[in-house]
């Protein structure tokens, strides 16, 4: 067995180092023959009366340790836009002269290139015509699979597990990943994944979904790798598409209408929290999202994501990381027996339906439609410099749209550059007019915001991340930001923020009962005020630096002045716990 699992572990590094693996054949292939060797000396041991050291110790730890980890450690995702299969397809398709005379691929309807990509993977030929020249974007596109097949088959059949595909529009989306990865010799076991983002596509992912699975090779392929859907939520895109309240009652809502998808087909569903450090990318506290679920949307099965500056705040102690794991563990538990779950969702739903609409609105006259933000939003954060920063494994813009506007920035730096300008407007604003207008309305209004709040854990979980938020912005440091703006007529947007943080605070104060924003988490309260007059010295250095960068010729941006501002970046990231 030692031998074996040496030859493995030689077989792997030399696999890694030159692409080549002869001469180990004795090697264990996978983890399940290493697995049945490990359970047939348990299972002598049992037979010879040496339960101690078969029930217990570093036998049974080993076993364990092998079924979690295999000779992988832990399994890898792969993520890629829907853009970009729909390109690669359409040359692949067009190549090969399987298109209808006449027509590209993007001028297909969904319909037609559902019926084509169905006929494709019934299809046994390879797509690709022998000698076909590759494009840069076929390449791209394809060769993580071919990277996927040569990984799982000389690594671990279980090193990468799932394929995400960002930006899911339509049932196509899925089969042109299917159609790539038979085009690789990728086996039908790769979990293909839908992401749904934008509020649109959240609002719509149910349909989407009952369609997939209606559609008769995709059912072939989910009964190939057994029967389990994977669905991931994206909580950092939808709330840059809507705001702060209107994403979070997208989300809620699509959860219960998943669960009437995985109750309507029978087929089990695992859900993938896209979640984001902070509160406007569905940060917070994760057992109690867990808890604020719809009744009858948990299955027992859940995923969701550690941001990086996460993992170290909650896994870098033992104690915390052990308490950590404890309380969502306890919350899945409780969640998967339907206790602590939200039965209000009918109750609540057209109020919640309402404070959508107008927060959304709020939020969208002022980020999209008001013609002056971009420059406003350029000028009076370091986004600019933000998108120079070597982290991440995808730019800050998405590609061909670097600062061209807000349609091209993507989730995270969006809301690090507000973190950085201590506004952190993504995890409020339009929820203070949203509750205003509601309450207004009528006088028993305010008093049912009030019951919401006492009786729905789902409500009370948002406003209580959107209060964290709110006592987390340092408008007189923000203000330091704004005054950098040119045209001064565009300080008229800094102005809206602060009447909306203020109506923001207004309005949360008399929906809790509380006097102040951090009534019920002191420590947390304290953290901030403590935290403040040693953070604003890191604030005006970077806002000194964005003034003399400004004029900086540009053969001169680079150096001392490049790694001044990007270590006054790092530095306010770590004061504020977040990158966004």
């Amino acid at each position: 067995m030692e031998l074996r699992l040496r030859a493995a572990l030689d077989r792997a590094q030399a696999m890694l180092a030159t692409g080549r693996m002869n001469g180990f054949d004795h090697a264990y292939p996978s983890p399940e023959p290493f697995l049945a060797d490990l359970r047939m000396v348990q299972s002598s041991l049992r037979e010879h009366h040496a339960e101690v050291l078969a029930g217990d110790g570093s036998l049974p730890n080993l076993i364990r340790r092998v079924e979690a980890f295999g000779f992988h450690l832990a399994p890898l995702d792969l993520r890629q836009h829907s853009e970009q299969h729909e390109k690669a397809i359409g040359e692949m398709l067009a190549a090969s002269f399987a298109l209808p005379e006449g027509k590209t691929y993007e001028e297909l309807s969904e319909e037609e290139r559902v019926a084509l990509l169905s006929r494709e993977l019934a299809n046994p030929r390879p797509l690709l015509p022998q000698g076909f020249q590759r494009s840069e974007i076929v390449h791209r596109v394809l060769e993580p699979f071919h990277v996927v097949r040569r990984a799982r088959r000389d690594l671990d059949p279980h090193c990468v597990r799932c394929y995400i595909i960002s930006m899911t529009h339509g049932v196509s989306d899925l089969l042109e990943a299917l159609v790539l990865a038979k085009e690789a010799g990728v086996p039908h076991d790769l979990d293909i994944v839908p992401l749904f983002e934008t509020i649109d596509d959240l609002h719509s992912s149910a349909r989407l979904l009952r369609e997939l699975l209606a559609t008769p090779v995709y059912k072939v392929h989910l009964e190939k790798r057994g029967g389990l859907q994977e669905v991931m939520l994206g909580y950092s895109d939808s709330s840059k598409d809507g705001g702060f309240l209107a994403a979070n009652w997208a989300l809620q809502k699509t959860l219960a209408d998943l669960a009437e998808v995985q109750k309507e087909t029978g087929v089990p569903l695992r859900l993938f929290h896209g979640r984001g450090g902070t509160v406007g990318r569905g940060g917070g506290r994760a057992n109690r999202a867990i808890l604020s679920q719809p009744a009858g949307s948990f299955s027992g099965r859940i995923r969701f994501t550690e941001q990086g500056e996460v993992i170290s705040f909650r896994y870098s102690l033992p104690p915390i990381a052990h308490r950590h794991l404890e309380q969502i563990v306890s919350a899945v538990l409780l969640a998967a027996h339907g206790a602590g779950m939200a039965h209000a969702e009918e109750k609540y739903a057209s109020v919640m339906d309402a404070l959508e609409e107008t927060s959304k609105k709020k939020y969208r006259d002022l980020v999209y439609d008001d013609p002056g933000f971009w420059s406003f939003y350029t000028q009076a954060t370091p986004i600019e410099h933000i998108s120079l920063l070597p982290i991440a494994s995808r730019p800050v813009f998405r590609p061909g749209k670097a600062l061209s506007g807000i349609e091209g920035l993507r989730a995270i730096p969006w809301n690090f550059a507000w973190v950085q300008s201590r506004t952190t407007l993504v995890g409020w604003y339009g929820l203070g007019t949203a509750l205003a207008a509601y309450a207004a309305e009528s006088e028993a209004n305010l008093e049912t915001l009030r019951e919401m709040h006492r009786e729905w854990p789902f409500f009370r979980t948002v406003l209580s991340n959107a209060q964290l938020e709110l006592a987390r912005a340092h408008l007189d440091t923000a203000r330091t930001y704004a005054a950098r703006v040119k045209p001064p007529e565009l300080n008229r947007i800094q102005t809206e923020i602060e009447e909306e943080h203020a109506r923001s605070v207004s309005m949360l104060l008399q929906v809790t009962g509380q006097r102040d924003l951090m009534e019920h988490a002191r420590i947390v309260g304290n953290t901030i005020r403590f935290r403040n007059p040693a953070v604003s010295p890191l604030s005006r250095i970077q806002v000194r630096l964005m003034d003399a960068w400004d004029h900086l010729p540009e053969n001169e941006q680079t150096g001392v002045w490049r790694e001044a501002m990007l270590q006054s970046i790092a530095g306010l990231a770590a004061a504020m716990q977040s990158t966004g």
